[in-house]
Protein backbone atom coordinates (compact mmCIF):
# COMPACT_ATOMS: atom_id res chain seq x y z
CA UNK A 1 0.00 0.00 0.00
CA UNK A 2 1.53 3.50 -0.99
CA UNK A 3 0.72 5.95 1.56
CA UNK A 4 0.38 9.74 0.12
CA UNK A 5 1.90 12.78 1.79
CA UNK A 6 0.12 15.75 1.61
CA UNK A 7 2.41 18.72 0.93
CA UNK A 8 1.34 21.85 1.87
CA UNK A 9 2.78 24.30 -0.59
CA UNK A 10 3.29 28.30 0.40
CA UNK A 11 1.14 30.73 -1.88
CA UNK A 12 3.68 33.07 -3.79
CA UNK A 13 3.48 36.79 -3.41
CA UNK A 14 4.23 39.32 -6.26
CA UNK A 15 6.15 40.97 -4.02
CA UNK A 16 10.15 42.47 -4.88
CA UNK A 17 10.80 41.20 -1.25
CA UNK A 18 12.43 37.96 -1.26
CA UNK A 19 11.06 35.51 1.49
CA UNK A 20 7.55 37.43 2.21
CA UNK A 21 5.14 34.77 0.98
CA UNK A 22 1.08 34.05 2.41
CA UNK A 23 1.14 31.03 4.78
CA UNK A 24 -2.22 30.30 6.56
CA UNK A 25 -4.01 33.23 5.47
CA UNK A 26 -1.23 35.28 6.80
CA UNK A 27 1.98 37.30 5.23
CA UNK A 28 5.06 35.03 6.20
CA UNK A 29 8.79 36.50 5.93
CA UNK A 30 11.53 34.31 6.27
CA UNK A 31 14.94 35.26 5.74
CA UNK A 32 18.50 34.94 6.60
CA UNK A 33 19.73 38.49 7.24
CA UNK A 34 23.87 38.91 8.59
CA UNK A 35 23.36 35.44 10.34
CA UNK A 36 19.90 36.30 11.81
CA UNK A 37 17.22 34.01 10.86
CA UNK A 38 13.85 35.88 10.66
CA UNK A 39 11.06 33.36 10.67
CA UNK A 40 7.83 35.46 11.42
CA UNK A 41 4.58 36.27 10.77
CA UNK A 42 3.67 40.12 9.66
CA UNK A 43 -0.26 40.07 9.47
CA UNK A 44 -3.36 38.29 8.70
CA UNK A 45 -4.55 39.23 5.39
CA UNK A 46 -8.22 40.39 6.19
CA UNK A 47 -6.22 42.99 8.84
CA UNK A 48 -3.12 44.11 6.38
CA UNK A 49 -2.47 44.97 2.70
CA UNK A 50 0.58 43.32 0.50
CA UNK A 51 1.65 47.27 0.68
CA UNK A 52 1.38 47.54 4.85
CA UNK A 53 3.29 43.50 4.39
CA UNK A 54 5.86 44.89 2.22
CA UNK A 55 6.63 48.51 4.68
CA UNK A 56 7.08 45.73 7.92
CA UNK A 57 9.36 43.60 6.05
CA UNK A 58 11.62 46.14 4.83
CA UNK A 59 11.66 47.59 8.41
CA UNK A 60 12.06 44.33 9.76
CA UNK A 61 14.94 43.47 7.79
CA UNK A 62 16.55 47.08 8.34
CA UNK A 63 16.42 46.51 11.88
CA UNK A 64 18.32 42.72 11.89
CA UNK A 65 20.57 44.19 9.73
CA UNK A 66 21.25 47.57 12.36
CA UNK A 67 20.51 45.63 15.79
CA UNK A 68 20.48 41.75 15.30
CA UNK A 69 18.77 39.93 17.26
CA UNK A 70 17.71 42.44 19.51
CA UNK A 71 15.39 43.58 16.94
CA UNK A 72 13.56 40.22 16.44
CA UNK A 73 12.78 40.09 20.17
CA UNK A 74 11.21 43.77 20.00
CA UNK A 75 9.21 42.55 16.75
CA UNK A 76 7.84 39.67 18.96
CA UNK A 77 7.32 41.85 21.85
CA UNK A 78 5.32 44.66 19.96
CA UNK A 79 1.74 43.77 19.61
CA UNK A 80 0.68 43.38 16.00
CA UNK A 81 -1.49 46.80 16.15
CA UNK A 82 0.93 49.03 17.24
CA UNK A 83 3.14 47.92 13.88
CA UNK A 84 0.82 49.26 12.23
CA UNK A 85 2.90 52.41 12.17
CA UNK A 86 4.45 54.91 14.38
CA UNK A 87 2.10 56.93 15.71
CA UNK A 88 1.06 53.45 17.18
CA UNK A 89 3.92 53.07 19.06
CA UNK A 90 4.19 53.44 22.69
CA UNK A 91 6.23 55.37 24.45
CA UNK A 92 8.16 52.96 25.76
CA UNK A 93 8.76 51.30 22.26
CA UNK A 94 9.82 54.89 21.26
CA UNK A 95 12.34 55.09 24.64
CA UNK A 96 13.95 51.61 23.69
CA UNK A 97 14.33 53.24 20.11
CA UNK A 98 15.96 56.07 21.48
CA UNK A 99 17.92 53.47 24.04
CA UNK A 100 19.47 51.36 21.08
CA UNK A 101 20.66 54.08 18.93
CA UNK A 102 22.33 56.15 21.20
CA UNK A 103 23.86 53.20 22.56
CA UNK A 104 25.13 51.83 19.05
CA UNK A 105 25.63 55.35 17.18
CA UNK A 106 24.92 58.10 19.87
CA UNK A 107 23.16 61.09 19.67
CA UNK A 108 23.57 64.64 18.54
CA UNK A 109 24.21 65.63 22.25
CA UNK A 110 26.92 63.25 22.28
CA UNK A 111 28.68 64.24 18.65
CA UNK A 112 27.23 60.91 17.42
CA UNK A 113 29.32 59.18 19.25
CA UNK A 114 28.05 56.04 21.22
CA UNK A 115 26.55 56.45 25.09
CA UNK A 116 28.60 55.68 27.48
CA UNK A 117 28.08 52.43 30.01
CA UNK A 118 26.79 54.78 32.81
CA UNK A 119 24.17 56.64 30.69
CA UNK A 120 22.87 53.22 29.21
CA UNK A 121 22.48 51.73 32.45
CA UNK A 122 20.42 54.61 33.90
CA UNK A 123 17.87 54.91 31.13
CA UNK A 124 17.70 51.22 31.51
CA UNK A 125 17.44 51.63 35.16
CA UNK A 126 14.44 54.32 34.66
CA UNK A 127 12.45 52.98 31.98
CA UNK A 128 12.11 50.18 34.46
CA UNK A 129 10.97 51.99 37.36
CA UNK A 130 7.58 51.40 38.16
CA UNK A 131 6.94 55.32 38.27
CA UNK A 132 6.66 54.80 34.77
CA UNK A 133 5.27 52.15 33.20
CA UNK A 134 1.64 54.28 33.19
CA UNK A 135 3.04 57.16 31.02
CA UNK A 136 5.36 54.51 28.75
CA UNK A 137 2.27 51.99 28.05
CA UNK A 138 0.67 55.02 26.41
CA UNK A 139 0.38 54.98 22.83
CA UNK A 140 2.53 58.02 22.11
CA UNK A 141 0.16 59.98 19.95
CA UNK A 142 -2.18 59.94 22.55
CA UNK A 143 -0.50 61.86 25.50
CA UNK A 144 -1.40 64.95 26.23
CA UNK A 145 0.62 67.72 29.22
CA UNK A 146 -2.47 67.36 30.89
CA UNK A 147 -0.99 63.17 31.12
CA UNK A 148 2.30 64.96 31.94
CA UNK A 149 0.88 66.80 34.45
CA UNK A 150 -1.16 64.20 36.38
CA UNK A 151 1.12 61.67 35.87
CA UNK A 152 4.25 64.49 37.59
CA UNK A 153 1.81 65.61 40.45
CA UNK A 154 0.91 61.82 41.20
CA UNK A 155 4.18 60.91 41.57
CA UNK A 156 5.43 63.54 43.70
CA UNK A 157 3.30 61.98 45.98
CA UNK A 158 5.96 59.76 46.77
CA UNK A 159 8.36 62.10 48.24
CA UNK A 160 11.14 61.39 45.70
CA UNK A 161 10.78 64.72 43.84
CA UNK A 162 14.84 64.21 42.47
CA UNK A 163 13.78 60.24 41.30
CA UNK A 164 10.39 61.93 39.40
CA UNK A 165 11.99 64.85 37.69
CA UNK A 166 14.81 62.74 36.42
CA UNK A 167 12.18 60.18 34.93
CA UNK A 168 10.52 63.37 33.42
CA UNK A 169 13.83 64.33 31.57
CA UNK A 170 14.13 60.55 29.56
CA UNK A 171 10.33 60.88 29.27
CA UNK A 172 10.66 64.14 27.32
CA UNK A 173 13.79 63.37 25.65
CA UNK A 174 11.71 60.22 24.08
CA UNK A 175 8.95 62.56 22.96
CA UNK A 176 11.99 64.88 21.32
CA UNK A 177 13.60 61.98 19.38
CA UNK A 178 9.77 61.11 18.18
CA UNK A 179 9.36 64.22 17.13
CA UNK A 180 12.85 64.35 15.37
CA UNK A 181 12.08 61.28 13.70
CA UNK A 182 8.04 62.86 12.73
CA UNK A 183 6.53 60.57 14.84
CA UNK A 184 4.60 63.13 16.62
CA UNK A 185 4.66 66.74 16.34
CA UNK A 186 5.11 68.56 20.08
CA UNK A 187 6.35 67.19 23.02
CA UNK A 188 4.02 67.12 25.85
CA UNK A 189 6.42 67.36 28.73
CA UNK A 190 7.26 71.57 27.23
CA UNK A 191 4.27 71.91 29.38
CA UNK A 192 6.65 71.31 32.55
CA UNK A 193 9.07 74.27 31.75
CA UNK A 194 6.10 76.91 32.53
CA UNK A 195 4.37 74.65 35.42
CA UNK A 196 5.20 75.97 38.82
CA UNK A 197 5.16 72.53 40.46
CA UNK A 198 8.19 71.49 38.13
CA UNK A 199 10.99 70.31 40.75
CA UNK A 200 14.13 72.25 40.77
CA UNK A 201 16.88 70.54 42.45
CA UNK A 202 19.14 72.36 45.16
CA UNK A 203 21.96 73.58 44.00
CA UNK A 204 25.34 71.89 45.08
CA UNK A 205 27.26 74.59 46.15
CA UNK A 206 29.50 72.76 49.18
CA UNK A 207 33.12 73.40 49.12
CA UNK A 208 36.11 73.79 51.37
CA UNK A 209 36.06 78.05 51.49
CA UNK A 210 39.25 78.99 49.77
CA UNK A 211 39.04 82.60 51.28
CA UNK A 212 38.97 81.66 54.75
CA UNK A 213 41.02 79.79 57.30
CA UNK A 214 39.08 76.28 56.03
CA UNK A 215 41.17 75.51 53.22
CA UNK A 216 44.75 75.85 54.88
CA UNK A 217 43.39 73.88 57.69
CA UNK A 218 42.49 70.91 55.30
CA UNK A 219 45.56 71.34 53.90
CA UNK A 220 47.63 70.72 56.88
CA UNK A 221 45.94 68.16 58.24
CA UNK A 222 46.13 66.12 54.89
CA UNK A 223 49.92 66.97 54.79
CA UNK A 224 49.98 65.88 58.46
CA UNK A 225 47.39 62.68 58.39
CA UNK A 226 48.48 59.77 60.05
CA UNK A 227 45.33 57.13 60.62
CA UNK A 228 44.55 55.39 64.50
CA UNK A 229 45.02 52.42 63.04
CA UNK A 230 47.77 52.24 59.22
CA UNK A 231 46.57 50.21 56.45
CA UNK A 232 48.92 49.03 53.24
CA UNK A 233 46.94 51.52 50.90
CA UNK A 234 47.01 54.90 52.88
CA UNK A 235 49.72 56.42 51.59
CA UNK A 236 47.47 55.28 48.19
CA UNK A 237 44.64 57.28 49.49
CA UNK A 238 46.72 60.03 50.98
CA UNK A 239 48.21 61.02 46.94
CA UNK A 240 45.03 60.18 45.25
CA UNK A 241 43.46 63.17 47.69
CA UNK A 242 46.59 65.26 47.04
CA UNK A 243 46.14 65.01 43.46
CA UNK A 244 42.36 65.65 43.45
CA UNK A 245 43.36 69.13 45.68
CA UNK A 246 45.87 70.35 43.34
CA UNK A 247 44.23 69.53 39.54
CA UNK A 248 40.49 69.38 40.08
CA UNK A 249 40.36 66.42 38.00
CA UNK A 250 37.18 64.45 37.98
CA UNK A 251 36.76 61.63 40.84
CA UNK A 252 35.80 58.90 37.96
CA UNK A 253 39.41 60.36 35.85
CA UNK A 254 41.68 60.46 39.08
CA UNK A 255 40.62 57.17 40.27
CA UNK A 256 41.12 55.26 37.06
CA UNK A 257 44.11 56.96 36.22
CA UNK A 258 46.38 54.92 33.99
CA UNK A 259 50.46 54.59 34.26
CA UNK A 260 49.70 54.86 30.07
CA UNK A 261 48.36 58.13 30.34
CA UNK A 262 51.52 59.63 32.43
CA UNK A 263 54.02 61.49 30.01
CA UNK A 264 57.74 61.83 32.40
CA UNK A 265 59.50 63.74 29.70
CA UNK A 266 56.66 66.42 29.12
CA UNK A 267 55.75 66.23 32.72
CA UNK A 268 52.13 65.77 31.58
CA UNK A 269 49.26 63.63 31.74
CA UNK A 270 46.51 63.55 28.85
CA UNK A 271 43.27 62.28 30.15
CA UNK A 272 41.80 60.31 27.27
CA UNK A 273 38.52 61.25 25.15
CA UNK A 274 37.47 57.93 25.12
CA UNK A 275 39.00 54.43 26.42
CA UNK A 276 38.71 51.00 26.76
CA UNK A 277 41.17 49.99 29.68
CA UNK A 278 42.77 46.18 29.67
CA UNK A 279 42.32 46.37 32.98
CA UNK A 280 39.26 47.74 34.54
CA UNK A 281 35.49 47.36 33.46
CA UNK A 282 34.91 50.43 31.19
CA UNK A 283 31.64 51.04 33.85
CA UNK A 284 34.18 52.69 36.01
CA UNK A 285 35.74 54.85 33.17
CA UNK A 286 35.26 55.46 29.15
CA UNK A 287 37.05 58.64 29.14
CA UNK A 288 36.63 62.45 29.80
CA UNK A 289 32.80 64.08 30.58
CA UNK A 290 33.49 65.84 27.39
CA UNK A 291 35.08 63.71 25.26
CA UNK A 292 38.30 65.19 23.99
CA UNK A 293 41.93 65.13 25.28
CA UNK A 294 42.43 66.87 28.26
CA UNK A 295 46.72 68.00 28.81
CA UNK A 296 46.81 68.47 32.19
CA UNK A 297 50.67 69.68 33.01
CA UNK A 298 52.09 68.65 36.48
CA UNK A 299 53.23 71.04 39.31
CA UNK A 300 56.80 70.10 41.17
CA UNK A 301 54.91 68.05 44.12
CA UNK A 302 53.10 66.12 41.56
CA UNK A 303 56.10 65.10 39.46
CA UNK A 304 57.82 63.95 42.94
CA UNK A 305 54.67 61.84 43.61
CA UNK A 306 53.96 60.32 40.55
CA UNK A 307 57.53 59.64 40.29
CA UNK A 308 57.93 58.03 43.90
CA UNK A 309 54.63 55.90 42.71
CA UNK A 310 56.15 55.05 39.70
CA UNK A 311 59.60 53.51 41.54
CA UNK A 312 57.99 51.65 44.24
CA UNK A 313 55.02 50.17 41.94
CA UNK A 314 56.86 46.64 41.61
CA UNK A 315 58.14 46.56 45.22
CA UNK A 316 53.54 47.26 45.88
CA UNK A 317 52.87 44.66 43.42
CA UNK A 318 54.44 42.21 45.09
CA UNK A 319 53.18 43.04 48.03
CA UNK A 320 49.48 42.58 46.93
CA UNK A 321 47.21 39.77 45.54
CA UNK A 322 47.36 40.79 42.13
CA UNK A 323 49.78 43.26 39.61
CA UNK A 324 47.09 46.18 39.17
CA UNK A 325 50.12 48.71 40.43
CA UNK A 326 51.98 48.00 37.33
CA UNK A 327 49.14 49.35 35.58
CA UNK A 328 47.04 52.26 38.12
CA UNK A 329 48.66 55.02 39.69
CA UNK A 330 46.49 54.11 42.81
CA UNK A 331 45.49 50.60 42.54
CA UNK A 332 43.37 49.33 45.71
CA UNK A 333 44.77 47.25 48.70
CA UNK A 334 44.12 44.19 47.29
CA UNK A 335 45.67 44.85 43.83
CA UNK A 336 43.24 43.75 41.74
CA UNK A 337 41.98 46.99 40.29
CA UNK A 338 41.97 50.79 41.01
CA UNK A 339 40.59 52.27 44.12
CA UNK A 340 37.31 53.36 44.21
CA UNK A 341 36.21 54.55 47.82
CA UNK A 342 38.42 56.91 49.77
CA UNK A 343 35.60 58.61 51.64
CA UNK A 344 36.58 57.55 55.09
CA UNK A 345 40.11 58.96 54.86
CA UNK A 346 38.14 62.34 53.50
CA UNK A 347 35.91 61.94 55.84
CA UNK A 348 38.70 61.93 58.87
CA UNK A 349 40.71 64.19 57.33
CA UNK A 350 37.82 66.87 57.26
CA UNK A 351 36.64 66.57 60.85
CA UNK A 352 39.94 66.69 61.94
CA UNK A 353 39.82 69.80 59.66
CA UNK A 354 36.82 70.96 61.81
CA UNK A 355 35.48 72.05 58.45
CA UNK A 356 32.16 69.17 58.07
CA UNK A 357 31.90 66.75 55.90
CA UNK A 358 33.19 67.58 52.12
CA UNK A 359 33.02 65.07 49.50
CA UNK A 360 36.08 64.19 46.45
CA UNK A 361 33.27 66.07 44.01
CA UNK A 362 33.59 69.35 46.68
CA UNK A 363 37.00 69.42 46.14
CA UNK A 364 36.81 69.70 42.87
CA UNK A 365 34.43 73.21 43.27
CA UNK A 366 37.10 74.58 45.79
CA UNK A 367 39.49 74.22 42.81
CA UNK A 368 37.38 76.13 40.60
CA UNK A 369 37.68 79.18 43.64
CA UNK A 370 41.51 78.74 43.28
CA UNK A 371 41.47 79.32 39.46
CA UNK A 372 40.03 82.76 40.34
CA UNK A 373 43.74 83.17 41.86
CA UNK A 374 45.89 82.80 38.94
CA UNK A 375 43.70 84.10 36.14
CA UNK A 376 40.80 86.47 35.62
CA UNK A 377 40.17 85.00 32.46
CA UNK A 378 36.90 83.18 32.48
CA UNK A 379 37.60 80.64 29.18
CA UNK A 380 40.84 80.08 31.29
CA UNK A 381 39.57 79.29 34.30
CA UNK A 382 36.86 76.86 32.08
CA UNK A 383 39.64 75.38 30.48
CA UNK A 384 41.15 74.43 34.01
CA UNK A 385 38.66 72.70 34.92
CA UNK A 386 37.91 70.91 31.58
CA UNK A 387 34.69 72.05 31.21
CA UNK A 388 32.92 72.86 27.47
CA UNK A 389 33.88 76.31 26.48
CA UNK A 390 30.95 77.25 23.56
CA UNK A 391 32.58 80.40 22.99
CA UNK A 392 33.26 81.15 19.22
CA UNK A 393 36.10 82.75 19.27
CA UNK A 394 37.47 80.85 22.51
CA UNK A 395 37.13 77.93 19.66
CA UNK A 396 39.16 79.82 16.86
CA UNK A 397 42.10 80.18 19.58
CA UNK A 398 43.02 76.63 19.16
CA UNK A 399 45.42 74.77 21.97
CA UNK A 400 45.96 76.42 25.65
CA UNK A 401 49.07 78.26 25.80
CA UNK A 402 51.51 75.39 27.65
CA UNK A 403 53.91 77.45 29.47
CA UNK A 404 51.24 79.33 30.37
CA UNK A 405 48.31 76.42 31.44
CA UNK A 406 51.99 75.12 33.69
CA UNK A 407 52.57 77.99 35.55
CA UNK A 408 48.97 78.51 36.50
CA UNK A 409 48.77 74.99 37.71
CA UNK A 410 51.91 75.28 39.55
CA UNK A 411 50.23 78.66 41.21
CA UNK A 412 47.72 76.62 42.29
CA UNK A 413 50.13 74.49 44.25
CA UNK A 414 52.04 76.89 45.40
CA UNK A 415 49.03 78.69 47.08
CA UNK A 416 47.76 76.00 48.71
CA UNK A 417 51.06 75.20 50.55
CA UNK A 418 51.40 78.68 51.65
CA UNK A 419 47.58 78.51 53.01
CA UNK A 420 48.29 75.95 55.86
CA UNK A 421 48.84 78.09 58.98
CA UNK A 422 51.47 77.85 61.64
CA UNK A 423 52.12 79.33 64.50
CA UNK A 424 55.69 81.00 64.66
CA UNK A 425 57.07 82.83 67.89
CA UNK A 426 53.86 82.74 69.76
CA UNK A 427 52.28 84.86 66.09
CA UNK A 428 49.65 83.00 64.28
CA UNK A 429 49.99 83.07 60.70
CA UNK A 430 46.41 82.25 59.13
CA UNK A 431 47.89 81.87 55.44
CA UNK A 432 45.84 84.27 54.31
CA UNK A 433 46.08 87.79 52.76
CA UNK A 434 44.06 90.81 53.34
CA UNK A 435 44.19 94.43 53.50
CA UNK A 436 44.74 96.36 56.54
CA UNK A 437 42.12 97.71 58.35
CA UNK A 438 42.26 101.33 55.90
CA UNK A 439 42.42 99.44 53.08
CA UNK A 440 45.69 100.67 51.41
CA UNK A 441 48.34 97.95 52.06
CA UNK A 442 48.69 93.97 51.86
CA UNK A 443 48.75 92.33 55.12
CA UNK A 444 50.36 88.97 54.64
CA UNK A 445 50.32 86.52 57.06
CA UNK A 446 51.41 83.60 55.23
CA UNK A 447 54.16 81.63 57.17
CA UNK A 448 54.73 78.88 54.65
CA UNK A 449 56.48 78.59 51.61
CA UNK A 450 55.28 76.95 47.93
CA UNK A 451 57.64 74.05 49.21
CA UNK A 452 56.27 73.29 52.29
CA UNK A 453 53.78 70.60 51.40
CA UNK A 454 55.48 68.72 49.01
CA UNK A 455 58.24 68.58 51.82
CA UNK A 456 55.59 67.48 54.32
CA UNK A 457 54.43 64.65 52.29
CA UNK A 458 57.88 63.51 50.60
CA UNK A 459 61.20 62.71 51.31
CA UNK A 460 62.62 62.99 48.94
CA UNK A 461 61.91 65.20 46.29
CA UNK A 462 62.17 65.08 42.54
CA UNK A 463 64.63 68.19 41.62
CA UNK A 464 66.77 68.73 37.98
CA UNK A 465 66.12 65.16 37.25
CA UNK A 466 67.61 63.51 40.18
CA UNK A 467 66.23 62.86 44.01
CA UNK A 468 67.17 65.58 46.93
CA UNK A 469 66.82 64.71 50.42
CA UNK A 470 65.90 67.90 52.69
CA UNK A 471 65.10 68.26 56.44
CA UNK A 472 61.53 68.57 56.65
CA UNK A 473 58.71 71.14 56.08
CA UNK A 474 60.12 73.18 58.75
CA UNK A 475 62.59 74.43 56.34
CA UNK A 476 59.81 76.03 54.66
CA UNK A 477 58.72 78.74 56.96
CA UNK A 478 59.74 81.47 55.60
CA UNK A 479 59.51 84.31 58.08
CA UNK A 480 62.54 83.85 60.49
CA UNK A 481 65.24 81.53 60.80
CA UNK A 482 64.91 81.14 64.42
CA UNK A 483 61.23 80.07 64.88
CA UNK A 484 59.41 78.51 67.50
CA UNK A 485 56.99 75.60 66.00
CA UNK A 486 54.04 74.38 67.28
CA UNK A 487 54.10 70.86 68.35
CA UNK A 488 52.26 69.16 65.54
CA UNK A 489 54.50 70.54 62.93
CA UNK A 490 57.67 69.24 65.07
CA UNK A 491 56.39 65.54 65.63
CA UNK A 492 56.30 65.25 61.49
Amino acid sequence: MVTTATVRRRKKVLSSITGLTVRSNSYHLAKLVKGVRINHVLGRCQEINLEVAEQQARELIKNVRDQGELALERFTATPAQLRLGHNKQSVKDVAFECLEHGKRFGTKKTGSKPWRPHQVKWWQTTLKQPRLQRILSMPIEDVTAEDVLSWYREDLKNGKPSATDNARRIVSRTFNWAIGLQYIESNPCDVMQKSEIAYTPPARETRVNYQTQELGKYVLELATYQPKMPKPNDQTTKDLLVMVLITGLRAGSVRNLEWEWVNFDDRSIIVPAEWESDYALKELFGGTKGRRDFWLPLPRILVTMLRTRYENRETLASQQKGNSALHFVFPNRYGTGSIQDVRKTQDNICELAGIGHKTIHDMRRTFTGLTTEVTDNFIEQKRLMDHKVSDITATYMGPRDRPKTRSMFQGISDRLSQRMPVTINGDFYTGLQDLDENNLEMIDKRGFSPEALEKFLYNPIWRANRWEHHEGAEEEIVPSQNLWIEEKLLSQ
